[in-house]
């Protein structure tokens, strides 16, 4: 950690030969530089760190998750990094080259759907499946671009084009759906059930990023939306239930007079319809990510951030954060304090460094020391370098 902290402080500090007041909002650094954007994390709005920690689930450590649990689960897990270089001196107008890499998964369940899992059927007898799902995907991009100063009216806007190289993609919607345990529990009843299950082998795609910067006087507005573009997935299956049934098990009968093993998926095969690849469409859109941020420097020591953040993707509501800066030790350097909600999980408090180049924030702190709040764990830094 005392690594990390120090590496923090040299990229604040290196920034002062981009500018001489660090703690005020700017549009666009002069001369050549890079921007690195990295961050990661995992939220929930259930499970514990005792989720996360304990090498066993016992029933107690269960039964009281599933008392405070929502009616509906929801949770996550991002792992991004991207870098940007600049490489003209022009103030008006210059291109740039970007590279990065995303991971992220999330989850959207019913309460009995995900205890059941846990506890087994005996204990949640009726699972309620409508708008459940979850999706799972990562990919890298290359790519350039093209970015604008509009001294006149205090405005900086850019687009970039890239190539997305899919390292894997799996998701499961379900629209609608009830899965109901009979009396005896020796079957599981199907009904109303429309779901689809979809994985691939990897892809390759294009998108596109753009994003818009305003400033007025010591404010600075910013908008940004990220991987707006289209997907070719290779080697997609996809598979399908659109129907009632009645699972009573699988058959022991061959397995007991001939050396025949036994099949699980055979005996559920004829309640699910995979579809032939030349059925299968091969495009899909990437999850687009919209962000907005809000600036204020009050005065030369205090400033206040507003973000907006949403991500089309299972379990994701709009995030939103708050937080206030004020004077630290680091010259032209400020302490962030605030706090922000939604996205994968409930709220975390969140800390960091703020300079005019840079900013490191930690989320989620306090839901290490408390064994009774969801874990909101997340780090992040934006920096930019001359070069």
């Amino acid at each position: 950690m005392k690594q990390v902290i120090s590496f923090i402080s040299l990229l604040i500090l290196g920034q002062q030969v981009l500018s001489q007041s660090s703690s005020s909002p700017s549009l666009n650094p002069k001369g050549k530089w890079m921007e690195i954007q990295a961050g990661g994390g995992l939220w929930s709005n259930t499970f514990t760190k005792s989720f996360v920690f304990e090498n066993y689930w016992d029933e107690t450590l269960i039964n009281n998750t599933k008392q405070n649990a929502p009616q509906r689960i929801r949770g996550g897990y991002s792992v991004d990094a991207s870098i940007k270089i600049h490489f003209s001196d022009s103030i008006k107008e210059r291109p740039f080259i970007i590279a990065g890499y995303q991971n992220i998964g999330g989850l959207s369940f019913h309460k009995n759907a995900v205890f059941s899992v846990l506890q087994g059927n005996a204990e949640n007898k009726s699972v309620e499946l409508k708008n459940s799902g979850f999706k799972q995907l990562s990919f890298s991009k290359i790519g350039v671009g093209f970015e604008k100063n509009d001294d006149v009216n205090n405005l900086h806007y850019g687009i970039s084009m890239s190539a997305l190289a899919l390292f894997n993609y799996s998701s499961f919607h379900a629209k609608t759906g009830i899965l109901t345990t009979s009396e005896n529990a020796d079957s599981i009843i199907g009904k109303d059930i429309n779901a689809i299950f979809d994985k691939t082998g990897g892809g390759y795609g294009i998108g596109f990023d753009f994003f818009v910067k305003k400033q007025i006087e010591k404010q600075l507005f910013e908008i940004s939306i990220e991987n707006v573009g289209l997907l070719l997935l290779n080697k997609r299956e996809q598979s399908v239930v659109t129907r009632n049934f009645v699972y009573e098990g699988f058959d022991i009968t061959p397995s007991l007079f001939s050396k025949q093993s036994i099949d699980v998926q055979d005996s559920i095969k004829n309640y699910v319809e995979t579809k032939p690849k030349g059925q299968t469409p091969r495009g899909t859109f990437i999850p687009f990510t919209l962000k907005m941020r809000y600036t204020n420097q009050l005065s030369e020591f205090t400033t206040i951030q507003a973000d907006l953040q949403y991500i089309s993707f299972p379990g994701f509501l709009p995030k939103i954060g708050l937080n206030y800066g004020f004077k630290s030790s680091i010259p032209g350097t400020l302490i962030l304090v605030g706090a922000s909600g939604g996205g994968f999980g409930n709220y975390g408090l969140t800390f960091g460094l703020l300079s005019k180049n840079t900013r490191f924030t930690i989320t989620g702190i306090e839901g290490l020391a408390s064994s009774n709040l969801p874990f909101y764990w997340s780090v992040g830094l934006e920096s930019k370098i001359g070069l």
